[in-house]
């Protein structure tokens, strides 16, 4: 090192076989003064207790090793650099890595030549916008972009990125700053807003197939379906991804019966042909995705759901088993209608009257649902369950001395009426010759 300053003759790499000795020596000096203050400080450069440090020499030849084998030697002072990367202010790249050296004009005084040369080695290592290391991204296989980088480059808008910050699992932020501006996995980012843009909500798939929600629901919760995860559904409602929803698909249309001998009922109206209500519609779907239920698609121009029927031998099978009523937190009327057994827009009567709640915009409080299931039967559940026209139910409970609970307007035949399911279950169990034959 002492040949340097003397300038005599050196094989040295490129770009330094043009250097002057005290140019190369002031480089080797202002690297081993950032390995021996990594943490940096402008009045470190005029601290002449530097050169008492006990690691000042082994420094100072880790800064000459990486001048003579140039550029790959530059490489270990970067690593050593990095070691301190989580003391320094920032939050990636280059600036958080290395510190003072990656602007060494400005920190250290350096030579416009000597700047250029180590700019040129970390751009190397780390590309031009500083988010690189040895050609991969930051610290590990990412990608990563701020917040404000994902609006403008991507236009993902401020609703999507603010749901990923409060999730928190999905972004990435300082070793220890909490507070910190948050980055993401650009990559990741990407791929899974892609995803976001074909996922089907429950609500959609319910449109798409026929299905009731406490349906879609129960086959999410049992592991029939599985709903989308990831990034992709942070600030969503539940959602299937359109594979998921081709596969359950094929699944039930795949499996039916092409011509099986037997008893067969629509799926729909099942509930109401073996007088255990809607709830049924559940273990029957998951005992045909499980092979248990026999069933046949009808090629109708339908909705799925309206185009199965189910073998009823199968059905009865399970029915025991399956009394108590599926019940979500909040039902959409159509739920409603198949569980209490009746027409759709008695369930909006049935609410005005304070049987069943209102819920959100057009749902039906679950809970009151369940009141309604265990404390009320409707007319027609209880035509289905003594085998008489519903018609006829009224008049010949009132001969029997029943009065009913409530009565509402009903949508196509005038007056409807509640009726208390203690009462009629002292009637009998389902569809009994004596009771029906007394109608």
């Amino acid at each position: 090192m002492a040949g340097l300053l003397s300038n005599s003759a050196f094989d040295l790499p490129h770009p330094f076989n043009s250097w002057r000795g005290w140019e190369i020596f002031d480089l080797v000096v202002m690297l081993g003064h950032f390995l021996t203050m990594p943490l940096g400080g402008r009045d470190s450069t005029t601290n002449l207790n530097i050169f008492n440090s006990p690691s000042w020499h082994s420094n100072l030849m880790t800064a000459w090793r990486a001048v003579m084998e140039w550029p790959h030697g530059f490489e270990r002072v970067v690593i050593e650099l990095r070691k301190h990367a989580d003391s320094r202010c920032g939050f990636y790249g280059r600036a958080k890595d290395v510190g003072e050296l990656a602007d060494s004009s400005r920190a250290y005084g350096a030579l416009e030549k000597v700047a250029q040369v180590l700019k040129e080695a970390l751009d190397s290592l780390y590309g031009p916008e500083g988010r690189f290391w040895n050609g991969k991204a930051y610290d590990g296989p990412q990608q990563r972009i701020s917040f404000r980088g994902a609006k403008r480059k991507h236009g993902i808008n401020n609703r999507i990125l603010c749901n990923l910050i409060k999730d928190g699992r999905h972004v990435l932020r300082a070793q220890g700053a909490n507070h910190a501006p948050v980055v993401f996995d650009e990559t990741l980012l990407l791929s899974e807003m892609e995803r976001r843009r074909s996922l089907i909500p429950l609500k959609h798939l319910v449109r798409l197939m026929g299905f009731p929600m406490f349906v879609l629901e129960g086959l999410a919760n049992s592991g029939h379906l599985k709903l989308a995860d990831g990034m992709a559904v942070v600030g969503r409602a539940a959602s299937v991804d359109h594979d998921e929803y081709k596969r359950l698909e094929l699944r039930l249309v795949g499996q039916h019966q092409i011509c099986s001998a037997g008893t067969y009922a629509p799926l729909s109206s099942v509930g109401r042909k073996l007088c255990v209500g809607g709830q049924i519609v559940l273990p029957v779907v998951q005992g045909i995705l499980e092979g248990t239920v026999r069933h046949i698609v009808k090629d109708l121009p339908r909705k799925l759901f309206m185009k199965i029927e189910v073998d009823l031998s199968d059905v009865k099978k399970i029915t025991a088993h399956h009394n108590a009523p599926i019940i979500a937190a909040e039902m959409s009327v159509f739920d409603v209608a198949l569980q209490i057994n009746v027409m759709r827009d008695d369930v909006y009567q049935l609410s005005k009257i304070g049987l069943l709640r209102p819920a959100g915009a057009r749902g039906i409080d679950g809970e009151s649902v369940r009141h309604f299931c265990d404390n009320y039967l409707s007319t027609r559940s209880i035509a289905d369950r003594m085998s008489v026209p519903t018609v006829a139910v009224p008049s010949q409970l009132l001969k029997l001395g029943i009065q009913p609970i409530a009565h509402y307007l009903s949508a196509n035949r005038g007056r409807a009426f509640v009726w208390s399911k203690s009462i009629i279950d002292v009637l009998g169990p389902a569809s009994p010759p004596a009771t029906a034959a007394a109608f």
